[in-house]
């Protein structure tokens, strides 16, 4: 035999699921903006800028260990111009490196005891403090001529980065980003 419900149960319900709907309401409505947020997020991270940790000490001076930036990522997706001494964020393989714009397409480039030479001109790299004690031989190359789309990336702390010596020279599809506001820690906010 079917039990039946009285009135007062019934309006019971009815009370606690109109209590219920309004919190439903707000836990959708919030749902939506966050969705709308991360959307937001992706989209500045992927087109606009990217947020950037440098790891280890290949770029000091210019860069510290844990520095936080925000790496310009418009300029590129722009197809906007890579310039020598630029400072860019470059994929190999599955990670990230921060290094300096050496060479760019067409360019000859000689590494040799610590002094760096393009297309037969000395450069003066004030950026560079590098210790002359520190140089080793298997970092010297001798003219290497870059192709149409390839770049050198170095860092500024030539004897202890891992950069196109290493790598090779890089594509213009490896580099992600370029130019660099730190804004962490507070006491080192600059653009480079």
């Amino acid at each position: 035999m079917a039990r039946k419900v009285s009135n007062t149960g019934q309006t019971r319900i009815k009370r606690n699921l109109e209590a219920i709907m309004p919190l439903t309401k707000q836990i959708f409505s919030l749902l939506k903006y966050y969705v709308i947020g991360v959307a937001i997020m992706l989209f500045i991270t992927s087109y606009i800028a990217k947020p950037v940790v440098v790891r280890g000490s290949s770029m000091n001076p210019t860069l510290n260990n844990f520095d936080i930036c925000i790496s310009n990522r418009l300029s590129i997706v722009l197809g906007g111009s890579i310039d020598r001494f630029d400072i860019v964020v470059a994929k190999t393989g599955e990670e990230e490196i921060v290094k300096r714009v050496v060479g760019i397409p067409g360019d000859v480039i000689t590494y040799q005891n610590g002094v760096l030479t393009v297309n037969g001109t000395t450069v003066k790299e004030d950026y560079i403090i590098d210790d002359p004690n520190k140089h080793h031989a298997d970092m010297d190359f001798y003219e290497l001529k870059l192709g149409v789309d390839e770049y050198f990336l170095m860092g500024d702390n030539r004897t202890g980065s891992t950069d196109s010596r290493y790598f090779g020279p890089f594509h213009r599809s490896d580099i992600i980003s370029k130019d660099m506001l730190v804004f962490f820690p507070f006491n080192r906010i600059k653009l480079v």
